[in-house]
């Protein structure tokens, strides 16, 4: 779940308690596809885009109340700090920008272009030619990725 589908969600949790409303929610994503150079061992510069939306639900009418949908471009940096044989430790920062697009009940869309980041304190990369990687961090890429890489030679 990325910051700004936690945003939406609590969001929504605030006005259906006010409103005595009663929603449920649907998400996916983020999904991310990414691209990384390292320009020496220590350091990975990349750039990444990555896909996620938000589906407010009533619970009684199942009627949507709103579909929001968010395209994030965010390039990156990353620093690895710990080399062992199999394992690779990093941290990083992203900063880029993010489309959002929410249409809702009433059939009003909104359109913005949002400042989008994401922090990365602790990240490990497993295995040498294909590998798997799990970090977890806060920002528009969600508080828990697992993945996998595939390097380009």
């Amino acid at each position: 779940m990325s910051l700004p589908q936690l945003v939406s969600i609590l969001a929504d949790a605030i006005g259906d308690s006010f409103s005595r409303g009663q929603s449920r929610t649907l998400f996916m994503g983020p999904i991310i596809i990414g691209y990384n150079y390292f320009p020496s061992e220590k350091l990975s510069l990349g750039i990444e885009a990555n896909y996620a939306n938000y589906i407010n639900k009533d619970y009684t009418s199942d009627q949507v109340n709103s579909k929001n949908h968010f395209i994030t471009l965010m390039p990156q940096f990353q620093y690895y700090w710990a080399r062992l044989p199999q394992v690779e430790f990093y941290s990083g920062i992203k900063l880029g920008a993010s489309f959002f697009h929410e249409k809702s009940t009433n059939e009003d869309v909104t359109h913005a272009f949002v400042p989008a980041f994401h922090v990365t304190p602790l990240g490990a990369r497993i295995g040498r030619k294909k590998r798997f990687y799990i970090d977890s961090g806060t920002g528009f890429d969600g508080l828990l990725n697992i993945g996998y890489n595939i390097p380009i030679q």
